[in-house]
């Protein structure tokens, strides 16, 4: 589908993997344009307790040449903020939010949808990848380090 909306997808997109490519294929064939929010590191940490292990400058560097996204910025609060983030999505003359589908019914993007929707801008959520997650993948390799790293 390519109209005129204005589409903004977000995430940390550490560790880049199929999850993320397909959420944001998803995201993209939601409009015309699709603007792009990395989570910086230091609002990594202050949400989830942990740094990302990919730095944001390389994290926002693979998704910018990801030849199909538009515009790549950084995410400028946390999406806990339900009124800031809508000011500042709506401030990026955003007409739709793409969610990975893992985030559908959350107290947070009920909170945020109902703030948006106020400003006329859409929430749609994508498929969830089944299977595979950063946090996953770094299990994976503490799990199988030692036979992977021996001589």
């Amino acid at each position: 589908m390519s109209n005129g909306k204005r589409i903004l997808a977000t995430g940390v997109f550490d560790l880049f993997h199929v999850g993320h490519l397909r959420y944001l294929q998803y995201a993209r064939q939601q409009g015309g344009h699709l603007t792009v929010a990395v989570t910086p590191d230091a609002l990594c940490l202050a949400r989830k307790g942990k740094q990302p292990i990919i730095h944001e400058s390389q994290r926002l560097e693979m998704i910018q040449g990801l030849g199909w996204v538009d515009g790549v910025r950084y995410l400028p609060t946390s999406l806990e903020l339900t009124q800031e983030a809508a000011d500042w999505i709506g401030a990026w003359h955003i007409d739709q939010v793409v969610v990975g589908g893992d985030w559908e019914g959350s107290a947070r993007w009920q909170r945020l949808g109902l703030a948006l929707a106020e400003r006329g801008i859409g929430v749609c959520f994508a498929q969830h990848t089944q299977g595979i997650s950063s946090t996953e993948i770094v299990a994976r390799i503490r799990q199988t380090a030692p036979a992977v790293l021996a001589p």
